[in-house]
């Protein structure tokens, strides 16, 4: 589909319950594994989690890329996310609503 100009999407999962067996996040992450699979880049995963996703909701004039005037949650890796899909593994640091939360302060076991 990509290499015929189609366009790729990627949005947050939400889990079927509140219940411990499926965490927010964990269909996101069989997701991204299966785009993997499927040939899909890197940076075409991150275009459809970013700029594409602002653009199919006309919001690309406030956020969807880091641009002076805009909005902008960022996650700071530790790996390429422009080489591969599992940079996404590498969280280091959440920058949310302009508040830098490091990732071990997020751990579940606290």
């Amino acid at each position: 589909m990509t290499k015929n100009g189609g366009t790729l999407s990627f949005g947050s999962d939400t889990p079927s319950d509140l219940t411990f067996a499926n965490p927010p996040g964990l269909n996101g992450r069989f997701e991204m594994k299966r785009w993997q699979q499927a040939g899909v880049t890197g940076k075409q995963f991150l275009e459809a989690a970013t700029i594409t996703n602002a653009k199919l909701f006309n919001l690309d004039n406030s956020i969807g890329s880091v641009q002076v005037s805009k909005r902008a949650d960022l996650l700071i890796l530790g790996k390429n996310p422009l080489i591969n899909i599992d940079a996404f593994d590498s969280i280091q640091t959440v920058i949310s609503a302009g508040k830098v939360i490091p990732r071990e302060s997020l751990a579940a076991n606290r």
